[in-house]
Order: structure tokens, then C-alpha cells, then sequence
């Protein structure tokens, strides 16, 4: 009987060949890279003093993003005390690396159970910024009190309205109802309000400033970041975050108080219809706000 010998070279080349076979036949799919938001505009910080910058921008990122790209998504978290905000932030962050760049996504979402930022009135997107819908995001959660009707006047413009009230910015217009229907609108000194259905459209609608419903950023749970109510609008029976809350994390050691704070991120996001699953991007720290008590 002949004996059956196979030389190193002869037993790499049909070892990558059995491999392959193997990893086709088994149906393995590729690994899918995400590409992450890199810009941030704004750096808004838990123990700032200057309420005109508790606001974020940044920008989203669909360059060389892969087909089963969808969007970019924001995730937040509620802490009473900013010693665990600064925690769980640089934990997430010590794990954002190329290299694994799944990895922040999961322990911010499995492990610190960050949750995504609604809109209300609610519309019918399935992330907070759905692909295409506009390059640079700004967003204001909460309104300082006693700006409420900020951008009405014609001399006002929108420029700087995420400096005083809650809004969400698309590609520099205003996400909005009109009517019921969810558009965007702007407003130029010489055309007035306008309306438009998408971020970058060209023509719009000549709109007036009463017929208008801002859209503002909201928790998961369809409740306000208006934590004290005091816009004194009412929509909850009890509007502060509870310990029962999955987007609020609470300390037991620390007493009452009359802030909170609110830290965000932004993970781009792809989803494989094969496979039925989401797979992220590296994350982009959006910095966190202060909501205080009659501010």
C-alpha cells in the first residue's frame, strides 16, 4: 500500500481551498463596516453655565457607507448625578476603536441601556435621522423658559433658534408639522416661513408662523425632557424621570435635586435583511446638557 504524504505547501493550498468552501457552503456572510459620524458642531457639557450652548450639532456621515445603511440614530441616558455620567461615558468610549468598532454600540445599548431619541409629535421614521435626510443635525431639548415663542418675529429668522427652544434642525431647517403633515420649513427675510418635504428641496410653500408645530426631541417613553414642567405644558402628570425609567439611571446616594443631566451619542447604523440584524458604527460623543430647575 502506498503511503499518502502532504507537503507543507500542498496542505496550505488545500487548507484555504477547504476554507473556502466551508465559509460559502455554510452561507457565512462578510463582515459589514459602518462608517461613524466624525463632526461635532457644538460641545454642550453637563457643568456648563451658559444655557445658549445646551445644544447639539453635528454631522451625520453616509460617505462609502455600505447598501444596508440606514440612517444615523442618537442615544441618550438621564443621570442624577454627573460622577456616573462620566462613568459610563468613558467606559463606552475606552472600547470605541476601529479595531472592534461594534463594541461602544453594544455597551452603551446592552450593557448602560442608552436609549434612541424620539420626536414629538411622533413621524414615521424608523431612526432619529433616516438616510438622506439632511447632512448637519441640530437639536435643543429642552426650551429656556421664557423663550418659548423665540423665532415669531420676522427680524428673528431661525438662525440661532436651538439657542432658546427645543427643536430639532435638519440641514439648517426646522423639523415641523403643517396641517398635520410633517415637512420642513425655514424662514429668509425676503420670502418669509416657507415649508418644503425634504432638508434640501428647492421650492417651497409660503407658511404662516401660527400654522406651525415645532417638533421637539423627546424620550423613549413619549414623555418631555421638560423635567420640572416649566413650560407648563402639562403633558405628563409627572414629567421628572423615575427610578423604574430604562433611560434614567439613579443614584440612590445622592439627595434631590433640581438638575439632572443628559448625556448623547450618535452610532450610524446599517441593518442586514438576511440576517435581520443592526450592525453599527464606532460611536461619536455628542457631549451632555444640564436641565435645571426654572431654567
Amino acid at each position: 500500500m502506498k503511503s499518502f504524504r502532504i507537503t507543507g505547501r500542498k496542505f496550505f493550498s488545500l487548507f484555504f481551498v477547504l476554507a473556502e468552501t466551508f465559509f460559502v457552503s455554510c452561507g457565512l456572510e462578510e463582515i459589514i463596516t459602518v462608517n461613524a459620524p466624525t463632526t461635532r458642531y457644538s460641545d454642550p457639557r453637563y457643568d456648563g453655565n451658559d444655557y445658549l450652548n445646551y445644544y447639539v450639532s453635528f454631522a451625520v456621515n453616509e460617505s462609502g457607507q455600505p447598501d444596508t445603511f440606514i440612517g444615523t440614530e442618537v442615544y441618550y441616558k438621564i443621570y442624577n448625578n454627573s460622577r456616573d455620567l462620566l462613568s459610563q461615558q468613558s467606559s463606552i468610549l475606552s472600547v470605541n476603536s476601529s479595531s472592534n468598532s461594534t463594541a461602544a454600540a453594544v455597551k452603551m445599548i446592552d450593557t448602560y441601556k442608552f436609549q434612541p431619541l424620539g420626536i414629538y409629535p411622533s413621524v414615521s421614521q424608523t431612526l432619529f435621522i433616516p438616510k438622506r435626510s439632511g447632512y448637519k443635525i441640530t437639536f435643543r431639548v429642552k426650551t429656556v423658559k421664557g423663550n418659548e415663542d423665540y423665532g415669531s418675529s420676522e427680524s428673528d429668522g431661525i438662525e440661532i433658534l436651538e439657542q432658546f427652544r427645543a427643536c430639532v434642525k435638519f440641514s439648517g431647517r426646522l423639523r415641523a408639522l403643517v396641517n398635520g403633515n410633517p415637512v420642513f420649513v425655514d424662514y429668509s427675510s425676503s420670502d418669509g416661513w416657507k415649508s418644503y418635504s425634504s432638508a434640501d428641496g428647492m421650492t417651497g410653500t409660503p407658511v404662516s408662523y401660527g400654522d406651525i408645530k415645532f417638533l421637539v426631541p423627546y424620550r423613549n417613553n413619549g414623555k418631555s425632557f421638560d423635567f420640572f414642567d416649566d413650560l407648563d405644558t402639562k403633558l405628563d402628570e409627572n414629567v421628572k424621570p423615575s427610578v423604574s425609567d430604562d433611560d434614567y439611571c439613579h443614584n440612590t446616594t445622592d439627595s434631590e435635586s433640581d438638575t439632572y443631566y443628559v448625556q448623547f451619542f450618535a452610532v450610524a447604523v446599517a441593518f442586514d435583511t438576511s440576517s435581520l440584524g443592526y450592525t453599527y458604527s464606532t460611536v461619536l460623543d455628542l457631549g451632555s446638557v444640564p436641565i435645571s430647575k426654572n431654567r
